[in-house]
């Protein structure tokens, strides 16, 4: 019984899963079926548990707090997850163990190897778990821990990478992971400043909906891995005393605060450009913008007719966010700590904020 206990402490059940310190399976129908990128995730942590192939009776027995590890998100995130898609009968919950509850997904797909009918045979793409626990480091010098986006673009560029390259649109790649073009277009961008991805110039779509060519540093990502494994092993040797561990530690904390922060205002502006009348009246004011700009130098005759279209347009604009119920607060950044903004060094003096937890659970 104290076997069986530790086994379901660390998320395995009395037979073998996969390796959860390998990747995610992400069937494309949780992309699209899905509002959330955390619904997505956490629905592909349960199947890539509970669908193994040549086991119909794997069950994944993993424990909330073990979720929130792997994935980085809060318990009530992992909660409203599993909830959801427990209501919608995607997964079966078991909750007769004492330790705790276990979830199998029922949906299934034909196997085109055996023709059979098998929950582990759907579609789907992988993404690794060190892409969620890496910081990489960016042209500013400063480390940058992936968006959930970020990660699942790249997962989808890393399974269909074949002879050399990936080929395909924005506008694709969002239509597949079920996010919008822009958050898909700021996710490549980040991916090539973290240098993880290449786009060769000769072969970069003219626009959203023209396929380009990636081509993924295999050699970047293969030391990321290789030091994710190592961080692994020597996870139980104690860093309290190591001044270099304790730094890292540091960045990684407010790397991660930084990087939530980023999420929670893509989600808001996802929510946004969904709505067409607002993603077009924020289109034609970026456009005015730029306009307004080049009038004070150009032409002046026309500034205060495109200022005043300007002013129009700012209107209807929030006006249309209070009907979606999004303000302009939620778009700007909310920090835990005002003195150093969530950087780690205080914007006054430049020295080391002092709202970093002492004792952190890692």
């Amino acid at each position: 019984m104290a076997l069986l206990k530790a086994q379901i402490d660390q998320g395995f059940d009395q037979i073998n899963v996969p390796d959860e310190d390998g990747y995610l399976r992400v069937p494309y129908d949780f992309c699209k079926a899905t509002k959330r990128i955390s619904d997505c995730l956490v629905r592909a942590m349960i199947y890539s548990f509970s669908c193994v192939k040549g086991r119909p009776d794997a069950r994944c027995a993993m424990s909330y707090s073990r979720i929130q590890d792997k994935l980085h998100y809060s318990r009530s995130t992992v909660n409203a997850a599993i909830h959801a898609a427990t209501e919608n009968g995607a997964f079966d919950q078991d909750k007769s163990n004492r330790f705790r509850a276990s979830y199998k997904y029922l949906q299934t797909a034909t196997d085109e190897e055996s023709g059979e009918a098998s929950a582990s045979a759907l579609p789907s793409f992988t993404v690794e778990f060190y892409l969620l626990h890496t910081a990489f480091v960016g042209k500013d010098n400063k480390f940058h821990y992936l968006p959930k986006s970020a990660a699942l673009v790249l997962g989808l560029i890393k399974t269909h990478y074949e002879n050399g390259g990936f080929v395909g649109s924005v506008r694709g790649i969002a239509l597949t992971l079920g996010l919008s073009p822009t958050t898909v277009q700021k996710a490549i961008n980040l991916l090539m400043d973290l240098s993880l991805i290449f786009r060769p110039k000769e072969r970069r779509g003219v626009n959203r909906s023209r396929r380009s060519a990636y081509a993924v540093n295999e050699k970047l990502l293969r030391k990321a891995e290789r030091n994710f494994k190592k961080q692994l092993k020597s996870k139980d040797r104690s860093s309290a005393d190591d001044p270099e561990d304790v730094k890292i530690e540091r960045e990684r904390y407010y790397a991660r605060l930084q990087q939530a922060e980023r999420e929670r205002v893509e989600s808001f502006e996802r929510t946004l450009n969904a709505d067409s009348r607002y993603f077009a009246l924020d289109r034609r004011r970026r456009q005015l913008e730029i306009e307004v700009a080049k009038a004070e130098v150009f032409m002046p005759i026309r500034l205060p007719e495109l200022e005043e279209e300007l002013r129009q347009v700012n209107v209807d604009r929030a006006r249309q966010m209070a009907q979606i119920g999004i303000s302009e607060e939620d778009l700007k950044p909310r920090f835990l700590c005002p003195k150093c903004e969530d950087t780690g060094y205080n914007k006054s003096d430049g020295r080391m904020c002092d709202c970093f937890p002492k004792r952190r659970r890692t």
